[in-house]
């Protein structure tokens, strides 16, 4: 061991070659092709994650909106059993008889929670066209990404992974197909 003012180096000198290539100006520069070629991988490399990133959120997204829209089909239903609660209520505590403007008023504000219930039923049957097509589009971003990571480049974990997702993809594709084929032959 040698001391010197900048620190504590071994007694045996390196071989003049290994000094001469770490510090070889070819290896450093910004040019290099290795270096270029490794910035390429690490971008591509993000943009693999990235794909996975928005596939899993678009999947998770549209698999969610027909839930949501359940129970907001649901909400207008309650709406329209508490307001006939609550005018069964008030005729249940009344002892005149009801007048005719007031039933015309309650027939008309269930009519128009009916209507808004129907609308967002309507409106629910129009969107599972939307909601199969961003499932979709999700599915086919998560099985790019999955293929992409599946190579040999990528840690062994990401491999495992994308092993997973295409499998999982590919069982619930063909279990839509045969539930699909199934009931169209009930048909």
């Amino acid at each position: 061991m040698r001391v010197e003012a900048d620190g504590l180096y071994l007694a045996s000198p390196e071989p003049a070659e290994t000094v001469a290539i770490a510090s070889s100006p070819a290896r450093r520069a910004p040019g290099n092709s290795f270096a270029a070629a490794s910035l390429i991988a690490k971008a591509q490399n993000s943009v693999y994650d990235i794909t996975f990133g928005v596939g899993a959120v678009l999947v998770i997204v549209f698999t969610f909106f027909p839930v949501l829209d359940q129970l907001r089909h649901s909400r207008y239903r309650a709406d329209i059993k508490a307001q006939e609660t609550a005018f069964h209520r008030e005729d249940r505590d009344r002892t005149s008889p009801l007048p005719s403007d007031t039933k015309k008023a309650r027939d008309k504000k269930l009519e128009e929670l009916n209507d808004s219930a129907d609308d967002h039923e309507a409106s629910m049957m129009y969107s599972g066209w939307w909601y199969g097509w961003g499932m979709l589009f999700g599915f086919l971003l998560l099985a790019a990404a999955s293929i992409a990571w599946m190579g040999s480049n990528h840690s062994r974990t990401h491999r495992v992974v994308a092993a997973i997702v295409i499998c999982t993809e590919l069982l619930l594709v063909f279990i839509v197909y045969v539930v699909r084929s199934q009931s169209a032959l009930r048909l």
